[in-house]
């Protein structure tokens, strides 16, 4: 079977507002510089989880790529809440050495795909595009007890 192509246009990718939430400030820079360079528009960005809440008061984010290593905020608490103030925002996590666990575990609650660090300009815009028009992932995968989610955007 083909896999489709995924494309978001100009005006798609301009019409994104992008929360980034990255405590590396040299991550959170180029990721910030990435998205730009991407075309995506409005791009806000946090150097933690706490600090990323604030930021939805009177704003409406249409993504939120976030530092999914664990921190002084529990990771599925953190997405859980985001998702409670919009349930419609896609939110993709991002590690260096992420677990099977824990990936599947943010998946199971709503993260939309998965962005392995280090980044580079192609992963940031597959994870995106992935995330947002990509096929989701079956509800009986993330019901699985053995973890094996097949093809998951990771």
């Amino acid at each position: 079977m083909k896999e489709r192509s995924v494309e978001m246009s100009p005006i798609e990718r301009a019409s994104q507002c992008i929360l980034v939430v990255e405590p590396d400030a040299m991550d959170r820079n180029h990721l910030r510089t990435t998205l730009k360079a991407l075309g995506f528009g409005v791009i806000v960005d946090s150097p933690s989880h706490l600090a990323a809440l604030e930021k939805f008061d009177g704003r409406r984010f249409t993504h939120v790529i976030f530092d999914a290593k664990k921190s002084n905020y529990p990771m599925k608490e953190w997405l859980s809440q985001v998702l409670e103030i919009d349930s419609r925002i896609i939110a993709i996590p991002a590690s260096a050495n992420p677990s099977v666990d824990d990936v599947f575990d943010l998946l199971v609650i709503g993260a939309r795909g998965y962005l392995v660090k280090p980044f580079t300009f192609d992963s940031v815009e597959q994870a995106v595009l992935m995330a947002t028009k990509g096929e989701p992932i079956a509800e009986a995968g993330l019901q699985a007890k053995d973890r094996k989610i097949g093809r998951a955007h990771v």
